[in-house]
């Protein structure tokens, strides 16, 4: 994806002849602490969003006419797999629609509603292909498309707690929560020229929109607005009134916004003559080139590790065409081309299955070399959940029942060595689509009952600001007082229990409730 959304910003600059200050700029904001600590590797997908945005965006560059159906069905598909991805590219997307709508009616007054409607339609085809599924679908689980937020008559489902949420705006002129916690997650995530790097987006937008072109204005606008609804977004200045310790994670919402506007900042505003413009190509390769390299020099060790993989890899998927065709040129045949080939790709594989073997015999182990010792989850690691990992390693195709948001958020590593392990929460589902922790003794004991679990693995309640306060898990006295379940891992907050029998649901009476406590 990485690969993906640096080609695409390629694509955005190249009519302007600026692809590498695009594709420079958009290396930029993905080697910020922001996105390269937590992305590669991991489930986490605020880059496949930035990749798709982009994707719909150098298409739209490109097309001779961008009024015509076939650039914006497919630009349409790829900005609809982003909507259908995360959340946090709704503001770009929506405004982005709109804009398209209108540069179709910007055009000649012959039949112009009926293009205006055609382009729309192509658009919006190609956006429900791409991300429609997911929202029919929460519209038959849940009642509604949109399950995350109360919209009229249609109201969201029962969740769990998390942060209390506030927007930036709340904060805006709070210069204590600036100094303690805006400033400083700005430069953890952004890098140390957070300010040059805003103030950059921040211009181009401004003289895009004053002298640009229909469609790059459109795309300014379009940034504009993706920036404005950050600030409004709920989540993202979360956590107690005056503790908005949820920015730093939550600036990753700008991403999609930040992404284009950047791009727009390595594209020289027609303003000047070539010369002023080839000034600024070569500024932004500078400016975005450089902060790309001290955002590489800042890494940390174990992102150090992990990137000299990446660039290994990456060095022999392009040197290998790279060499075909010079040893091509120098009259090579083919048949030494295709062996050679075959010797390469062969030692690529036999390195790569080495590697993913070496991973896959630690991974989740507490004798790994990279085992979290000062980084999260190192405190629930200590809390009892690297032995429950360790654990669930010398097991395969048990069914394992788990309780507590503890090992709902970190429940991987109980899947075993060969992920044939089922992890089921035991939990109670409510109605449009909800689901919840269990309250009462004798319906979890049924619930347990119910599910046929072998083993259930007990941890606390999850406190992301401070995990440290976990307490014990009630589900850990309903157990050892519910009969027909033994201790087998035993720690002060996260427990390996072995279902020898049924529980006994009559033995809750008297046991205190979870809400009880």
């Amino acid at each position: 994806w990485l690969g993906v959304a640096l080609t695409a910003a390629w694509c955005c600059g190249r009519p302007y002849g600026a692809g590498a200050p695009a594709l420079a700029a958009i290396a930029a904001l993905m080697s910020a602490n922001l996105l390269f600590s937590r992305q590669p590797g991991n489930a986490n997908n605020d880059v496949v969003v930035i990749a798709l945005f982009l994707v719909a965006v150098a298409i739209l560059l490109n097309a001779r006419r961008p009024a015509d159906r076939g650039p914006l069905l497919v630009a349409g598909l790829a900005a609809g797999l982003a909507l259908g991805t995360k959340l946090t590219v709704v503001p770009a997307v929506g405004a982005l629609t709109v804009g398209v709508i209108v540069l179709a009616a910007l055009g000649p007054s012959v039949d112009r509603a009926p293009r205006a409607l055609r382009a729309a339609g192509a658009w919006i085809a190609g956006l429900a292909v791409g991300g429609g599924l997911w929202y029919v679908r929460n519209l038959f689980a849940s009642g509604t498309p949109f399950p995350f937020v109360d919209l009229g008559p249609l109201s969201k489902p029962e969740e769990l707690a998390g942060r209390d949420p506030y927007t930036i705006v709340h904060y805006l002129s709070d210069t204590d929560v600036w100094g303690r916690y805006f400033r400083p997650g700005l430069e953890e995530r952004l890098g140390d020229l957070w300010p040059l790097l805003l103030a950059a987006a921040a211009l181009a937008v401004v003289l895009w929109l004053w002298r640009g072109g229909a469609v790059e204005r459109v795309l300014a606008a379009t940034a504009a607005f993706a920036a404005l609804a950050y600030l409004l977004t709920p989540l993202g200045a979360s956590g107690p009134e005056g503790m908005p310790v949820g920015f730093r994670l939550n600036i990753r919402y700008l991403a999609p916004g930040l992404a284009l506007a950047v791009v727009l900042a390595s594209i020289p505003v027609p303003v000047a003559g070539e010369r002023a413009r080839r000034i600024w190509r070569l500024g932004a390769l500078v400016l975005f080139g450089g902060i790309a390299l001290l955002n590489v020099a800042e890494l940390e060790p174990t992102d150090t590790d992990r990137l000299s993989g990446s660039v290994l890899l990456a060095a022999a998927l392009v040197g290998l065409p790279t060499g075909l065709v010079l040893l091509a040129r120098r009259g090579a045949s083919r048949q030494a081309l295709a062996v050679g080939s075959a010797v390469v790709l062969l030692a690529l594989a036999v390195a790569g299955r080495s590697a993913q073997d070496e991973y896959l015999e630690l991974r989740y182990s507490s004798a790994a070399p990279d085992y979290p010792t000062d980084e999260q989850p190192s405190t629930e690691l200590a809390q009892g959940l690297g032995s429950a990992y360790d654990f669930a390693r010398t097991i395969e195709g048990a069914k394992i029942g788990l309780t507590g948001t503890t090992g709902a958020l970190f429940q991987y590593g109980l899947w075993g060595l060969d992920s044939s392990n089922e992890v089921r929460f035991v939990g109670e589902r409510l109605d449009n689509g909800a689901f919840a922790q269990i309250d009462q003794c004798a319906d979890w004991v049924a619930a347990v009952n119910e599910g046929g679990y072998e083993w259930v693995v007990t941890t606390p309640d999850y406190d992301q600001d401070d995990p440290e306060s976990a307490l014990p898990a009630v589900e850990g006295t309903w157990l050892r007082d519910s009969g027909g379940a033994r201790s087998i891992v035993r720690n002060r907050l996260v427990n390996v229990w072995r279902i020898t029998a049924p529980l006994d649901r009559a033995a809750c009476a008297g046991l205190p409730g979870r809400s009880e406590l």
